[in-house]
Formats: C-alpha cells, structure tokens, sequence
C-alpha cells in the first residue's frame, strides 16, 4: 500500500470527522491485530476491505464481528476472498444507550489508545507514521496488562 501524505485527509459529514480516521481489528480481549488509517471522507466499507488486505497477508481469521457500515462490500470481499464468516453487530433498539455486544470491546480499545498525547490530536504529516504510533501505543497497553497479571 502506498504510503499517504500530509494533504491526504478529508471530511466525513456524516461523522462529523476532519482530517484521517482510523479503523481497527482486534482479538476478543481487545488488543490490536491490525490498524488502517484513511481521509475521513473514504467510505469506512471500502477502507474496511483495504484492512482485510493488510490483515490476511498475516493472519487466518475465522470470524469477524463488525457494525452496519461494513456491510455490502466488505462482507462480500471476506466471504469470497478470504473465507472468512461475517456478523454485522446492530443496535436493537434507538432508545437510550446501550453498549452492543462484542462491538464494546474495540470502542474499549479506541478509549486505550486515546489516552495516548499523539493519539489524542492529529500532530502525524503521513498515514504511516499515524498507525506506527497506533501500534507503538498497542504495544505499550499490551505489556502494561502482561505485567499486571503478574504482579
């Protein structure tokens, strides 16, 4: 994948978005897996299937949990591609907030991440440089929670 410039950012009006966004896949404990950064105004199923390319050059998945914006697409490119099954996690009810099944545990990661200066704002000119920080700040949550457990 080539890497993006500073001028690549855009706007997405629907999330009220300026500048890059990024999205992510983790494990069921919530850890980073893989991140791929894009201009707001690139439409997240499509960016979606960019992050399925990054991934399955590493990894096997056998089941990906996601919400209704990675559906068409993206659930097409994971079945046919990759072999990989689909379940679009949806809200029940419009009413009141109540945290979606599965889905909490990669806002519970974005939370993490954001607690992290560099994450927090966009100061990053490149795309690559913004999800090397994304990992490097990864890293450091993973080893914090390993070295809890052992205390």
């Amino acid at each position: 994948m080539p890497e993006t410039k500073g001028n690549d950012v855009g706007v997405d009006g629907g999330k009220k978005v300026n500048g890059r966004k990024r999205i992510i896949i983790v494990d069921t404990m919530g850890y980073l897996i893989s991140v791929f950064v894009h201009p707001a105004n690139m439409y997240d199923g499509n960016a979606g299937v960019r992050l399925l390319e990054k991934v399955f050059k590493k990894y096997k998945l056998k089941k990906i949990w996601a919400d209704n914006t990675y559906r068409g697409n993206f659930v097409k490119t994971a079945k046919s591609q990759y072999n990989c099954d689909i379940e679009i996690k949806q809200r029940k009810s419009k009413k009141g907030f109540k945290p979606i099944r599965k889905r909490w545990v990669v806002e519970r990661t974005f939370a993490w991440l954001t607690r992290n200066r560099r994450l927090a704002r966009e100061y990053e000119k490149t795309t690559k440089s913004i999800e090397s920080m994304v990992y490097i700040a990864a890293s450091r949550i993973s080893l914090k929670h390993a070295l809890e457990k052992i205390d």
